[in-house]
């Protein structure tokens, strides 16, 4: 069983240069959360640039920021 997953933005979650994740990222965080997994985002972003990106988070994310 997944308990949690980390994961990095540019490059990994979106395209470098975007500042949108892909629907399928989005859902899919969507549909991890709801299971009971934690979702972690760890960035040399600023907190708040990664909330702008991944807002659906904001209340059931780990953010790892700048």
């Amino acid at each position: 069983m997944i308990k949690l997953m980390v994961t990095d933005v540019d490059g990994t979650l979106i395209p470098e240069g975007s500042s949108d994740p892909s629907p399928v990222i989005a859902e899919t965080m969507r549909e991890m959360t709801a299971k009971g997994v934690t979702v972690a985002i760890a960035s040399g972003r600023s907190y708040e640039s990664i909330i702008g990106v991944f807002p659906e988070l904001r209340d059931v994310g780990v953010f790892i920021s700048d």
